[in-house]
């Protein structure tokens, strides 16, 4: 298909239409903004009306457990200082069981800080220990929650997400079981090992625990909590705390949801045990659209995130595609259909079956507004190709930016309205609101390259241009770095280099690593255009300096090209200068900056810093770490073995360097 012009676009250009705005999320109540200001009474009373809600009210469940996972995550992650707030908070009013069950949500989220999100066996004795005591005090923060507020179901649906992980002490067993224990108190057993104690002391203070510290545990089991036994067995773990969780609020939906995520394979489940609990009398006051909610996480578990790619194997890709549009003909919840859609889209364009991927578009813009960034990409991508209408895109980019959910959707409301493409009507105060939202709201944002990029690829580098002048505004690094580009190449505007080094400094001032790649290579070419020495040293000095803060900023390619250039570097001010850093690189056994050493204590036109027998050690040191580096025989043939004479000298020296003279062998530089 061939693309759809601008000026086409532009020409069809719609009626700015006015849509109304969807509602804003109401928020039960924002921890920091009443626990800083201690305004305790107000916050208890605002989350056991919406606690009392969420029993009787679905909508309220989704809320009430939205601001559990969602807005009060800003106050776990300020680690021991959001853990005092809370203590402040249980010391003004002893008798909230929300401040307990905070407290109890705080060090859930720090175990799993702790351990981490990868498997089991990634996860070191240390973050092990220091995981455990978080869910120590998640088990006994919950128990403290229920003794003042038996009605609060959200505890122990938190504890069976921390006993699958972390399992159940055998205190809490116990209690469980006989409804007592007997144990006061638990201390932490500290390594023996002095650095592993200071290690883990350290790693422990992020969350506020202390390594004497002493944690007093309950003595009863709350009333709130069921007996153990059911019959003759007695349930345990996750399965326990699930039951507990339906005691207290039978009609419980949304937590189900995370307890079929730990019936996955992945925790030791499978899929069978899946579909057996939907169906099981614990599902039965469920609707049906709710229990088909539960069934779909087996499809996430296999596919979700995991999309088809051009080189997939055939069968395979035919395989999932019509296992994906059959779930998606079954599925009865609108957010899970336009999941099926958009990973359908996304898919067959990396397919290249674009007829398809576009219909997929369609019907999921048709379902929803678009919730992640990539989806807006992906449809405005197909516009791109001329395989969807602008209109498509126009609808996709209104309900998302209106609804809030995406910032690539607000950039490109901002830029469509201020150009008038896309089958917008031009309007500046239009664009301008949109713009200025996301601004406020994620000004250093990554979809300003990505939508670039896009741009970029059908060559509409104006465009991109103007978008990312707009982002400029706001110091984007993103913006800037891909402006330095388009001025370095002309491409979109005329050739402006030294505007492209101001806008790549100030990616680079930014933390854009990239960037700095792109300004050496401007410094490079200036340096080998120069007229004489002194200008040459000057836009090599620039180089130097760049590549350095570009290897600083942790670019991957910049530290082979910076050792390539010392190697050859002749400006003996700048040898003076920049030797020592190399000397200190090389003697902790980098084998490139070895060879650098070796390129410029070979290289006989610097007079100054000549010394042939120690270009040779370098050399060879370099060789004894790493005979195949690249630049090594590079630095070889241009400065000792060019032509029979000089592969002679390099022999006969070689001869003469004695192996404990090596850098790393006898002499311990390394």
């Amino acid at each position: 298909m061939t693309l759809a012009s601008p000026d086409l676009l532009a020409a069809n250009a719609l009626h700015q239409p006015v849509y109304p705005e969807y509602p804003t999320a109401v928020s039960v109540a924002d921890p920091l903004q009443y626990l800083p200001a201690g305004e305790y009474l107000e916050f208890d009373r605002r989350l056991r009306a919406a606690n009392a809600a969420a029993l009787s009210d679905r909508d309220a469940e989704a809320r009430y457990t939205d601001w559990l996972y969602e807005e009060c995550e800003p106050l776990l992650k300020l680690g021991h200082e959001g853990l005092a707030l809370l203590h402040a908070w249980q010391q003004a009013q002893p008798e909230s069981g929300h401040a307990w069950l905070l407290e109890c949500w705080y060090w859930y989220h720090w175990a799993y800080q702790y351990r981490g999100s990868g498997w089991a066996s990634s996860v070191t004795p240390l973050m092990w220990q220091a995981a455990h005591a978080c869910s120590e005090r998640m088990f006994v923060a919950g128990l403290r929650a229920l003794e003042r507020d038996p009605t609060l179901w959200m505890v122990p649906a938190l504890i069976m997400q921390g006993v699958s992980a972390f399992e159940e002490s055998d205190w809490l067993r116990s209690l469980l079981l006989t409804g007592k224990q007997g144990e006061a108190s638990l201390r932490l057993s500290a390594p023996n090992d002095t650095a592993e104690q200071a290690e883990l002391a350290e790693m422990l203070a992020r969350s506020g625990i202390a390594l004497d510290s002493v944690l007093a545990l309950p003595q009863q089991r709350p009333v709130a909590l069921p007996d153990a036994y059911q019959g003759k067995k007695a349930l345990r773990g996750k399965d326990y705390w699930l039951h507990a969780t339906l005691s207290i609020h039978p009609q419980a939906f949304f937590i189900l949801r995370r307890y079929v995520w730990f019936l996955q394979p992945r925790w030791g489940g499978s899929h069978e045990r899946i579909e057996a609990f939907v169906a099981s009398p614990q599902c039965a006051h469920l609707t049906d659209v709710e229990r088909d909610r539960l069934l779909h996480e087996i499809w996430r578990d296999d596919f979700y995130n995991d999309f088809l790619q051009e080189d997939t194997d055939e069968d395979d890709a035919e395989s999932w595609l019509a296992y994906t549009r059959e779930r998606l003909a079954a599925a009865l919840h609108p957010q899970h259909r336009q999941e099926l859609c958009l990973w359908l889209m996304r898919s067959l364009t990396h397919r290249q079956r674009y007829d398809e991927a576009v219909e997929c578009a369609r019907q999921a813009v048709d379902l929803l507004p678009l919730e992640d960034e990539w989806a807006i990409e992906y449809v405005f991508w197909l516009v791109l190709r001329g395989v969807l209408e602008p209109q498509w895109i126009a609808r996709a980019v209104i309900a998302s930016a209106h609804a809030r959910k995406t910032v690539g959707a607000r950039i490109l409301y901002g830029h469509f309205a201020s150009t008038g493409r896309y089958g917008f009507a031009r309007d500046l105060a239009v664009g301008e609101r949109w713009f200025a939202e996301v601004f406020a709201e994620a000004p250093q944002h990554s979809m300003w390259r990505t939508l670039a990029q896009d741009l970029a690829q059908f060559e509409r580098h104006e465009e991109v241009v103007q978008l990312c002048l707009m982002g400029d505004r706001e110091q984007n690094p993103h913006c800037a770095v891909t402006l330095g580009y388009h001025y370095n190449n002309g491409l979109g505007v005329a050739v402006d280099i030294d505007r492209a080094c101001e806008y790549y400094r100030r990616a680079i001032d930014a933390g854009y690593d990239h960037a700095a790649y792109n300004l050496q290579m401007i410094y490079v070419e200036r340096a080998q255009q120069a007229e004489g020495p002194t200008e040459r040293a000057i836009w090599e000095k620039g180089a130097i300096e760049t590549m350095l803060r570009g290897i600083e900023l942790g670019e991957p390619d910049l530290p082979g090209i910076y050792y390539g250039f010392m190697a050859r570097l002749e400006s003996a001010e700048l040898l003076d200068e920049y030797l020592p850093g190399l000397q200190r690189d090389a003697e902790t056994g980098n084998p490139q900056a070895m060879v650098a050493l070796a390129g410029i204590y070979g290289n006989k036109r610097n007079r100054r810093h000549h010394n042939y027998r120690e270009g040779v050690r370098w050399l060879m040191g370099a060789e004894a770490i790493d005979p195949e580096l690249p630049l090594l025989k590079e630095i070889d043939d241009e400065r000792f073995s060019n032509g029979w004479l000089a592969s002679i000298r390099l022999s006969w020296t070689r001869s003469r360097i004695a192996p404990h003279e090596l850098p790393g062998v006898d002499n311990r530089m390394v």
